[in-house]
């Protein structure tokens, strides 16, 4: 028997800067909270229905997890029962998380899935080595990331393949310029109207003994002010 496929709500935290208001909070964290707001939201619990299970994706990898998704699971107040797998397919995380889950309900496999992603580079990890030679003078050095073992053209990052694209396409400075202005001044249209309002799951954030806790709810990153 065919089994349809249905997105049936979604949510989000609101974007940070690196290095500024999420700086201290796990990309886990963030992950747990938006699993545990949209559980909330849709009901699905209280409605009597299971999560069969969570696919989560990112490009630069969970900064303490082993699993990047049992992790937020667990931190959502999910059970313990509730299977979690992480996947790791730099700009297409997210999406191929999306796709494993739909896959799961159209095999029978599950009828309920979560599936999404998270990033933040503010808590990416450093990775050293482990067989570095105890004792010595010079500290180890951290495992330098790399998308191939190779040069080739084919796997290159995506700065890369932006300005191979410019070229490729004969696409000007003033055009580019452009495009980002309206980008900007479109999210900014978008966040004053309250368009992205619904969608976002509001994060607490401490401020320290002396202050009270931030609730932070609106997109950090884009920058309103851009001019051209």
């Amino acid at each position: 028997m065919s089994r349809e496929v249905v997105f049936v709500d979604g949510v989000r935290t609101a974007f940070g800067t690196f290095g500024k208001t999420l700086r201290n909070i796990l990309g886990e964290e963030l992950a747990g909270m938006a699993i545990k707001g949209l559980v909330q939201r849709s009901k699905i619990i209280e409605k009597g229905g299971v999560v069969d299970g969570v696919f989560m994706g990112s490009a630069i990898g969970p900064s303490t997890a082993i699993n990047g998704a049992r992790w937020p699971v667990l931190a959502s107040g999910l059970p313990e029962s509730t299977v979690a797998s992480y996947i790791e397919m730099q700009c297409g995380s997210a999406i191929d998380s999306i796709n494993h889950a739909a896959w799961k309900i159209l095999a029978g496999q599950a009828d309920i899935m979560i599936a999404g992603g998270y990033e933040s580079y503010s808590q990416a990890p450093c990775r050293f080595p482990m067989n570095t030679e105890p004792f010595k003078m010079i500290p180890p050095l951290p495992i330098a990331y790399s998308l191939s073992p190779t040069r080739d053209p084919a796997t290159m990052n995506m700065g890369l393949t932006a300005e191979a694209l410019q070229k490729m396409y004969n696409i000007s400075r003033a055009a580019q310029d452009e495009f980002s202005y309206r980008s900007q001044q479109r999210t900014k249209k978008a966040i004053e109207s309250g368009f992205c309002a619904r969608d976002i799951m509001p994060v607490t954030v401490p401020q320290g003994k002396k202050n009270p806790p931030l609730e932070f709810k609106v997109d950090e990153f884009p920058r309103a002010e851009t001019t051209m």
